[in-house]
């Protein structure tokens, strides 16, 4: 298969044909390592974008390198970054549901009683660890079978799904047509990055390039005015550019005001070009969003994004194709004493292919509905940790080397514990009690630890903030702390 992982030991590598219902299809592997390394854990190592494949990343640097049994699943299909496999396959309607979750639950299931039989007894907890899709997954787990798993990692997670693909579309509709006079050339987004750096870099009192929390920044586009309201292509914003900035650093709300997806947030010249790479620099609308509307919520090849409204989004969650949506607040089930989860959730705040506001909104929205409706603190099960200039799951110009979901050797934690790896945070949290007030990140030269380490700074649960003491380098870790 073209893979080629060093520094693992040894293990057993196990194929899984799983018929998930209806002799749905469906393939996963579970990783064994031998006695030595085996900790007494089990593993279930989520998918990104749209699945299709293994996770063989996660598999070896968050499982078999943290001494896991792990498992991961296709998803029920061979196509990561298309949807037509739901148009095409014999099985649809199970295929889609098994994207949703029923891969990802039945491959569990299976994967528990390999470990058994091959340990010659059960794993003594159950972790889950994804991102992206795979924190969607890992949120419907808890959400749907909440006794499943014991300790849950998930980062900026898709589980608003209906939602989120409307708005890739929405998102897109504010700069199209191609050199139309809303249209944002991908090279004026430093420029508008570098704005923001002069208006909001000094709000946390340190000049780095990274703003820790870009909701404090009330940017104000109008700066970059071309002062005769020409369109430029090169330093200056037109009025129907300023206009398109402010929309697409704003929530996207219906004619009642009710909010349908958070906007992007306002982030440094390092980070800004790729907010165009994502949904602001083709020339028709992420393709993920197209498809997910054509072929899983209309079943028609020839809609139109154009028309797309805020009533799509209300329609796909009235469809809910796999009752993939992850949304619900009610966790009580998996906090419940009962059974006693835990939940670690990190988003980067200079994300560019789902808004941070989303995962914001949902940890508000369990906080409210646990608080209500049940004797649980929510700080007691559900820690939330937003990673200042961190993209998508990994990279950006902050510090994200946190082993949160490693699928790469490149960008380890600085160190396998609970200090320094989300996971490892997660482990000591279910097994000894001690929930993570921060985690120690990295940031790699070139995002490579074989380039050395570029700096270090805590990643702090939420509510408390990244706060510099005042003294000693902005670049190390110790010269800061969570407030």
């Amino acid at each position: 298969m073209g893979m080629s992982y060093s520094g693992l030991p040894a293990f057993c590598r196990v194929e899984i044909n799983l018929n998930t219902y209806n002799n749905s299809p469906a393939t996963a592997e579970v990783w064994l390592p031998d006695s030595d390394s085996y900790k007494g854990r089990y593993l279930t190592a989520g998918n990104g974008g749209l699945g299709g494949s293994i996770n063989y990343g996660a598999l070896a640097y968050s499982g078999l390198k943290n001494g896991f049994a792990a498992a991961s699943t296709d998803g029920g299909h061979s196509s990561q970054n298309a949807t037509e496999w739901a148009l095409e396959n014999p099985y649809r309607d199970d295929a889609i549901i098994d994207f949703g979750w029923r891969a990802i639950y039945t491959m569990t299931e299976a994967a528990k009683v390999i470990v058994a039989e091959y340990y010659g007894k059960k794993a003594k907890n159950s972790y889950y660890v994804g991102c992206s899709d795979g924190g969607r997954q890992g949120l419907k787990s808890i959400q749907k079978f909440p006794e499943q798993f014991d300790g849950v990692v998930v980062g900026s997670p898709a589980n608003f799904i209906s939602h989120q693909q409307a708005w890739s579309i929405w998102m897109s509709k504010h700069v199209l047509p191609v050199n139309g006079s809303s249209w944002i050339p991908s090279e004026m987004w430093p420029v508008i990055g570098a704005e923001v750096d002069r208006q909001c870099d000094l709000i946390d009192g340190v000049a780095d390039g990274i703003i820790n929390d870009p909701r404090k920044c009330d940017f104000d586009p109008s700066y970059l005015a071309c002062n005769d309201n020409a369109t430029s292509t090169s330093d200056c914003l037109g009025a129907d550019q300023i206009t398109a900035v402010r929309k697409i650093f704003a929530p996207w709300v219906d004619a009642n005001q009710t909010t349908i997806f958070d906007g992007y947030y306002p982030v440094g010249s390092a980070d800004a070009s790729a907010y165009a790479t994502v949904h602001l620099a083709a020339t028709a609308p992420d393709m993920i969003g197209l498809s997910f509307y054509r072929n899983f919520v209309y079943n028609d090849t020839t809609w139109a994004w154009e028309n797309l409204t805020a009533e799509d989004a209300f329609t796909y969650d009235e469809v809910n194709p796999g009752d993939m949506v992850a949304n619900s607040p009610d966790l009580r089930g998996f906090a419940g004493e009962s059974h006693g989860g835990k939940l670690l959730h990190y988003v980067g705040l200079a994300d560019p292919n789902i808004s941070p506001g989303n995962p914001l909104t949902y940890h508000r929205r369990v906080r409210e509905f646990m608080t209500l409706n049940s004797d649980v603190d929510t700080d007691d099960f559900y820690r939330f940790f937003p990673v200042p200039a961190m993209a998508h799951c990994s990279g950006g110009s902050g510090a994200s080397a946190f082993g949160s979901a490693d699928s790469s050797s490149s960008t380890p934690p600085l160190a396998y514990d609970a200090d320094h790896s989300a996971l490892l945070a997660m482990v000591e949290w279910v097994e000894e009690g001690e929930a993570p007030e921060k985690i120690v990140a990295a940031k790699y030269i070139d995002d490579d630890s074989s380039n050395g380490l570029n700096f270090t700074r805590p990643i702090c649960a939420y509510p408390r903030e990244i706060t510099y003491k005042g003294e000693g380098s902005i670049w190390n870790a110790t010269n800061f702390e969570c407030v």
